[in-house]
């Protein structure tokens, strides 16, 4: 039977994010250490939380995430979004607390 990330559940992902040049501005990778969640919350970007909801486990999802669902006006990655950007990010799930 197939598991799927629910809102409401902790979840651990693995999260790279992009500027559209390619430009890394934050991976979880690349700190070995996953990104905890728990969707719908309002903790992580929008576009997290709508990227990564009703993943299967161990699904590897691409998103362009407009500043809308991203950093906004405001940017973030420490300074290297800009305001307004848009991003692209990868998102593996593979651990939720209901699996």
């Amino acid at each position: 039977m197939e598991q799927y990330i629910e809102c409401g559940n902790l979840n651990l992902v693995h999260y790279v994010g992009t500027l559209l040049d390619g430009t890394k501005f934050e991976s979880t990778r690349d700190k070995d250490e996953a990104l905890t969640i728990k969707l719908g919350k309002g903790r992580v970007v929008k576009g997290l939380d709508h990227g990564v909801v009703s993943m299967k486990k161990g699904e590897i999802a691409l998103s362009t995430l407009h500043a809308e669902l991203g950093y906004g006006v405001v940017g973030g990655g420490g300074s290297i979004v800009p305001s307004n950007a848009v991003v692209r990010s990868e998102f593996n799930s593979f651990h939720g607390s209901k699996w």
